[in-house]
This record gives C-alpha cells, structure tokens and sequence, in this order.
C-alpha cells in the first residue's frame, strides 16, 4: 500500500507543476518552450495542457483520498491485533503456573 501511495503521490506532483507551468505560459501571454522533452507550444496548446494536467490531478488527489481512508483502516487493524497479541501473550505467561 505504501508504494500505491508514493507512486500516486509522485503522479500529482507531477501533474501539478505541469499544470503550474503550464499556466505560467497562458498568464504570460506568449509561446513556451519546455526543456526536458524540446517542445514548443503556442498559448492556445498550453491552454489544453493545462486543462488535461489539472483534471488530471483533481482526479489523482480523489482516489488519494480512498487509498488514504483503506490504509488508515489497515493500520487500525494491524493495531487492534498487535495489541491482542501482546495481551494473549501476557495473559499465556501469568496464566501457565495456574493450568498446569
């Protein structure tokens, strides 16, 4: 499960400064250029791409949020048996002399 949540965690991330650079683009009103892939697009192509990386996003911080309820009750779970499991060994020790 932690490394569901890492790697959604990574999408976003990476969604949004796509989606924030995109918009840096729109609000500058001229042509960008990105430098990691050599790709220039017009105003009106970073519009879309902004539109895409931000539902994108809102989409991935939705089922972060499921992953986030399930992993919440995987951990109270596992808390819950550690706990008996303490307690049924605490209760085996005082307990051995009594049924023997």
């Amino acid at each position: 499960m932690h490394h569901i949540m890492l790697f959604t965690n990574g999408q976003l991330l990476e969604h949004s400064e796509k989606a924030g650079s995109m918009m840096g683009v729109v609000a500058a009103g001229k042509d960008g250029y990105n430098g990691s892939t050599g790709e220039y697009f017009t105003v009106e192509k970073a519009r879309v791409l902004y539109g895409q990386h931000q539902k994108a996003a809102e989409q991935i911080e939705s089922s972060m949020e499921a992953l986030n309820d399930k992993s919440a009750l995987f951990y109270r779970i596992r808390n819950i048996l550690l706990a008996l499991g303490f307690f049924s060994l605490i209760a085996s020790k005082v307990l051995e002399p009594y049924i023997q």
